[in-house]
């Protein structure tokens, strides 16, 4: 008896995936962001200017720990190299080039897959904005004071760095330059 109710359950589920293969695209996708769980996508990004300093921001909605390096959330559509680009003009004015993606973490508090993405500083004029007060590069032994998660990313990146141009670029395949 039970043997043929799991076979039952196997096939109305084989079932429901041909009827759902056969739905225009538009109807799968909505399907699938009925039944799957949908969560966050930070970015937070190491910019390093040419004496390999990295770019950390005063922000002002953050008056206990206000320093950090230059993040934001992924939007509906963007790709990840451009998405922190984007932040990153928007915030301070400065423009940058995407190197390679460095991390991948699953966060909880809100539940979110954070990327930690390295850039190449190239230049703009710093321009204040309603989340930003003030940008500067620091040598990466002596930064601010971090939220603890940046600090430690940073100090284990700082144990195990490897220039860009010996590094893997992981960005192939998954995350294209622009």
């Amino acid at each position: 008896m039970k043997l043929a109710r799991m076979t039952m359950v196997a096939f109305m589920r084989r079932l429901a995936y041909r009827a759902l293969g056969r739905l225009p695209f538009r109807v799968k996708l909505l399907v699938n962001r009925a039944v799957n769980s949908t969560f966050l996508v930070g970015m937070l990004g190491v910019v390093r200017n040419s004496a390999g300093e990295v770019l950390v921001l005063r922000h002002t909605y953050r008056p206990s720990v206000p320093y950090g390096v230059p993040s934001g959330w992924l939007k509906r559509g963007e790709s990840l190299p451009n998405a922190l680009r984007r932040e990153i003009a928007e915030e301070t004015g400065f423009d940058v080039e995407f190197i390679r993606v460095l991390s991948v973490e699953s966060c909880e508090r809100p539940t979110r897959l954070d990327v930690w993405l390295e850039y190449a500083f190239r230049g703009g004029k710093f321009r204040a904005s309603a989340e930003v007060s003030e940008a500067r590069f620091y040598p990466v032994d002596a930064l601010p004071p971090l939220l603890p998660a940046q600090r430690e990313f940073l100090a284990s990146l700082r144990r195990y760095d490897v220039p860009a141009s010996r590094g893997r670029d992981y960005s192939v395949g998954c995350c294209p330059r622009p």
